[in-house]
C-alpha cells in the first residue's frame, strides 16, 4: 500500500512538472510592442520633437495646483487667508508653512508633490535638450523655438525650486535610470544656470508664436527680469547676485514695454469675467469670455487650460475628456473676478 501511494505521488509530481514545462514554452514575461514605437525611433523628426516639447507643458498645471507653495506666502495671501497669522490670537498654532516648524518636512504632501512634479518637468525638458541633435528635417527656426521652450520651462522649474529650498540637485541631462545619489548644487550656481538658459532663450526665441500659449521672447525676457531681481537681492550673499542684476532687469522690462506687444486691456476686469451660478446658462458666456482672455495681449505667458489638446495635460478630473479643470478661482474669496470688480469700482 505504501509503495502504491509513493508511486501515486510520483505520478502526480511528474504530471505537474509536465504541465509546468508545457506552460513555460511561451514566455509570458516577454514584452511585445505591436507598433514597434520606442523613444529612440519616435523622437527623430519634427513630429517627435513637437510631441516631446508639448509634453513639457501639461505638468505646469499640476505644479501650479500646489497652491500652498505657488499662491501663498505674500503679505496678502497666506495659508490662513487674508488675515493669517497677523491676528494677535493667543496660542495660535497656524499652518506648518507659515510657522516654519518641524511639521514642514517631506511627509507633507504639498511639499513632496511639489518637489516631485518639478523634477518630472525638469527631466522632460532635459530629454528635449539631451536629444536635440537627433531630430532631422527640422528648420533652424523651429529648432530654436523648441529648444528655447525646453530651456525656459527648465529654468522656471529650477527658479521655483531654488526659491523654495535653496541648494538643490541640478541634473542637466536626461535621466534614464534610478539613482540613490542626489548631490546638491549651490543656490548661486543654480541661478547661474537659470540665467544662462534664459539668456539663450531671449537670443533665440521668436517674438510671437503661431500657437497661443507657447513661450515667446517676451516671456523669456519677463522671467529673466524676475530672476535677476531675485538674485540681485543676494540673500545672505548666497545667490551670487550683484547690483548689476537690478540694472539688467530694468532694461529687460523697458524692452518689453517698448515692444508694444503687450498693451493693457481697456477693461482689465475682462480678464476675470463673472458668470451666472447656473452653469448651463453660463456656458455660452463662459466660452466667449475664456476665448477673449486667452488671446489677450496683456498676457505674456499663461498656463493653458482651453487651448489645443496637447496643452490640456494629464487628465484626472475629467477622464472622458482627459482634462484637468482650472479651479484656481476657488482659492480666493470672492474669487479673482469679485476682487477685480470691487477694485475697479473703487477706482472709478
Amino acid at each position: 500500500m505504501r509503495i502504491f501511494k509513493n508511486i501515486q505521488k510520483a505520478s502526480i509530481g511528474l504530471l505537474l512538472l509536465s504541465l509546468l514545462q508545457i506552460g513555460c514554452k511561451k514566455d509570458f514575461l516577454d514584452e511585445y510592442n505591436p507598433a514597434n514605437r520606442t523613444t529612440d525611433n519616435f523622437y527623430v523628426d519634427g513630429a517627435g520633437l513637437d510631441a516631446l516639447v508639448n509634453s513639457c507643458y501639461p505638468l505646469l498645471r499640476d505644479i501650479t495646483q500646489s497652491r500652498q507653495l505657488t499662491l501663498r506666502g505674500t503679505d496678502l495671501f497666506t495659508a490662513n487667508g487674508w488675515g493669517g497669522i497677523f491676528y494677535a490670537l493667543p496660542n495660535q498654532d497656524g499652518n506648518a508653512l507659515e510657522q516654519f516648524d518641524i511639521r514642514l518636512n517631506s511627509t507633507w504632501g504639498d511639499l513632496s508633490g511639489y518637489w516631485d512634479n518639478l523634477y518630472k518637468e525638469i527631466n522632460r525638458c532635459n530629454t528635449v535638450l539631451t536629444r536635440q541633435n537627433n531630430f532631422k528635417g527640422v528648420t533652424q527656426a523651429v529648432m530654436n523655438s523648441r529648444i528655447g521652450e525646453a530651456k525656459f520651462l527648465r529654468a522656471l522649474s529650477y527658479f521655483w525650486l531654488v526659491q523654495q529650498w535653496g541648494d538643490v540637485p541640478m541634473p542637466l541631462t536626461e535621466s534614464l535610470a534610478g539613482t540613490l545619489t542626489a548631490n546638491k548644487t549651490l543656490a548661486k550656481d543654480v541661478y547661474t544656470q537659470i540665467v544662462t538658459d534664459l539668456t539663450d532663450c531671449v537670443a533665440n526665441m521668436p517674438v510671437t508664436q503661431s500657437d497661443n500659449g507657447r513661450i515667446t521672447q517676451g516671456a523669456a525676457k519677463f522671467l529673466l527680469a524676475k530672476v535677476l531681481l531675485t538674485r540681485g537681492w543676494n540673500f545672505n550673499n548666497s545667490l551670487g547676485g550683484t547690483p548689476a542684476d537690478f540694472t539688467a532687469a530694468l532694461k529687460l522690462c523697458d524692452e518689453i514695454i517698448a515692444s508694444n506687444l503687450y498693451p493693457l486691456e481697456a477693461k482689465w476686469a475682462d480678464l476675470f469675467p463673472i458668470h451666472p451660478k447656473n452653469v448651463t446658462a453660463a456656458q455660452p458666456a463662459m466660452a466667449a469670455s475664456v476665448a477673449v482672455a486667452n488671446v489677450s495681449k496683456e498676457v505674456i505667458f499663461a498656463v493653458q487650460y482651453a487651448n489645443p489638446a496637447y496643452y490640456n495635460g494629464d487628465g484626472n478630473l475629467d477622464p472622458a475628456k482627459g482634462l484637468i479643470g482650472n479651479n484656481m478661482h476657488s482659492q480666493f474669496y470672492p474669487g479673482p473676478a469679485g476682487i477685480v470688480q470691487q477694485l475697479q469700482t473703487q477706482l472709478l
